[in-house]
Protein backbone atom coordinates (compact mmCIF):
# COMPACT_ATOMS: atom_id res chain seq x y z
CA UNK A 1 0.00 0.00 0.00
CA UNK A 2 1.24 3.76 -0.52
CA UNK A 3 1.02 6.15 1.86
CA UNK A 4 1.32 9.95 1.09
CA UNK A 5 2.14 12.12 3.95
CA UNK A 6 1.89 16.21 3.29
CA UNK A 7 5.60 17.65 5.15
CA UNK A 8 7.20 20.43 5.73
CA UNK A 9 10.57 20.81 7.84
CA UNK A 10 10.04 16.86 9.17
CA UNK A 11 6.33 17.61 10.37
CA UNK A 12 3.17 17.40 8.79
CA UNK A 13 2.90 20.08 6.63
CA UNK A 14 -0.39 22.80 7.74
CA UNK A 15 -2.34 23.04 4.62
CA UNK A 16 -2.84 20.18 1.53
CA UNK A 17 -3.42 22.37 -0.74
CA UNK A 18 -0.64 24.55 -1.01
CA UNK A 19 2.23 22.34 0.47
CA UNK A 20 5.37 21.60 -1.89
CA UNK A 21 6.56 18.28 -0.58
CA UNK A 22 5.11 14.72 -0.20
CA UNK A 23 6.94 11.81 1.41
CA UNK A 24 5.83 8.56 -0.59
CA UNK A 25 6.03 5.48 1.73
CA UNK A 26 5.27 1.87 0.23
CA UNK A 27 3.82 0.03 3.07
CA UNK A 28 5.20 -3.48 4.69
CA UNK A 29 3.17 -5.63 7.15
CA UNK A 30 5.12 -3.04 10.28
CA UNK A 31 7.07 -0.96 8.89
CA UNK A 32 7.54 1.09 5.55
CA UNK A 33 9.81 -0.81 2.66
CA UNK A 34 10.92 1.97 0.28
CA UNK A 35 10.09 6.08 0.52
CA UNK A 36 10.42 8.87 -1.69
CA UNK A 37 10.69 12.63 -0.86
CA UNK A 38 8.76 13.97 -3.85
CA UNK A 39 8.32 18.06 -4.53
CA UNK A 40 5.44 19.45 -6.19
CA UNK A 41 6.06 21.82 -8.77
CA UNK A 42 3.08 22.78 -9.93
CA UNK A 43 0.08 24.33 -8.23
CA UNK A 44 -3.49 23.54 -8.01
CA UNK A 45 -6.11 20.55 -7.57
CA UNK A 46 -5.65 19.46 -10.59
CA UNK A 47 -2.19 18.62 -10.82
CA UNK A 48 -1.96 17.06 -6.94
CA UNK A 49 -4.69 15.18 -7.60
CA UNK A 50 -2.91 14.05 -11.13
CA UNK A 51 0.58 13.11 -8.75
CA UNK A 52 -1.56 10.98 -6.39
CA UNK A 53 -3.75 9.17 -9.18
CA UNK A 54 -0.24 8.49 -10.86
CA UNK A 55 1.70 7.60 -8.15
CA UNK A 56 -1.73 4.98 -7.04
CA UNK A 57 -1.65 6.47 -3.59
CA UNK A 58 -4.09 4.51 -1.55
CA UNK A 59 -4.10 7.33 1.64
CA UNK A 60 -3.35 10.42 1.75
CA UNK A 61 -2.03 12.03 5.47
CA UNK A 62 -2.15 15.75 5.80
CA UNK A 63 -2.95 18.73 7.79
CA UNK A 64 -6.04 20.94 6.58
CA UNK A 65 -6.98 20.46 2.97
CA UNK A 66 -9.97 22.22 1.00
CA UNK A 67 -13.38 19.86 0.62
CA UNK A 68 -12.91 20.81 -3.09
CA UNK A 69 -10.01 19.10 -2.48
CA UNK A 70 -10.25 16.11 -0.73
CA UNK A 71 -13.42 15.54 -2.62
CA UNK A 72 -11.45 14.92 -5.96
CA UNK A 73 -9.12 12.80 -4.06
CA UNK A 74 -11.51 10.71 -2.36
CA UNK A 75 -13.65 10.23 -6.12
CA UNK A 76 -10.24 8.73 -7.43
CA UNK A 77 -10.34 5.93 -4.80
CA UNK A 78 -7.35 8.38 -2.35
CA UNK A 79 -8.29 8.05 1.25
CA UNK A 80 -8.03 11.26 3.10
CA UNK A 81 -6.70 11.49 6.56
CA UNK A 82 -6.94 15.67 7.43
CA UNK A 83 -6.00 17.68 10.57
CA UNK A 84 -3.12 15.52 11.58
CA UNK A 85 -0.23 17.28 13.04
CA UNK A 86 3.04 16.13 14.33
CA UNK A 87 6.34 14.53 13.54
CA UNK A 88 6.97 13.20 10.14
CA UNK A 89 8.15 9.27 12.10
CA UNK A 90 5.58 9.32 14.88
CA UNK A 91 2.81 9.98 12.75
CA UNK A 92 3.70 6.87 10.52
CA UNK A 93 4.44 4.83 13.52
CA UNK A 94 0.82 5.67 14.94
CA UNK A 95 -0.45 4.91 11.33
CA UNK A 96 0.39 1.92 11.27
CA UNK A 97 -0.41 1.14 15.22
CA UNK A 98 -3.74 2.33 14.20
CA UNK A 99 -3.38 4.93 16.70
CA UNK A 100 -3.50 8.43 14.86
CA UNK A 101 -6.82 9.24 15.74
CA UNK A 102 -4.83 9.84 19.11
CA UNK A 103 -5.62 13.34 19.76
CA UNK A 104 -1.94 13.70 20.63
CA UNK A 105 -1.94 14.25 16.50
CA UNK A 106 -4.87 16.30 16.55
CA UNK A 107 -4.06 19.52 14.55
CA UNK A 108 -4.78 22.58 16.78
CA UNK A 109 -7.87 24.42 16.33
CA UNK A 110 -9.72 22.18 14.22
CA UNK A 111 -12.06 20.68 16.53
CA UNK A 112 -11.16 17.13 16.22
CA UNK A 113 -12.57 15.57 19.49
CA UNK A 114 -16.08 16.42 17.98
CA UNK A 115 -15.20 15.73 13.74
CA UNK A 116 -13.69 12.06 15.13
CA UNK A 117 -17.04 11.23 17.69
CA UNK A 118 -19.04 11.00 14.27
CA UNK A 119 -16.25 10.66 11.53
CA UNK A 120 -15.93 8.07 8.76
CA UNK A 121 -13.03 5.55 8.31
CA UNK A 122 -10.91 8.83 6.22
CA UNK A 123 -11.47 10.97 9.40
CA UNK A 124 -13.29 13.19 8.07
CA UNK A 125 -17.28 14.14 8.57
CA UNK A 126 -19.35 11.74 6.57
Amino acid sequence: MKLAIAISKGRIAPLFDTSRRLLILELGEDRPVWSEDLELLEDGEFSRVAVMTRLNVHTLICGAISRELAASLEGRGVRVVAFISGDIDRVVQAFLADTLHSDVFCMPGCGCRRRRRHSGPSGREP
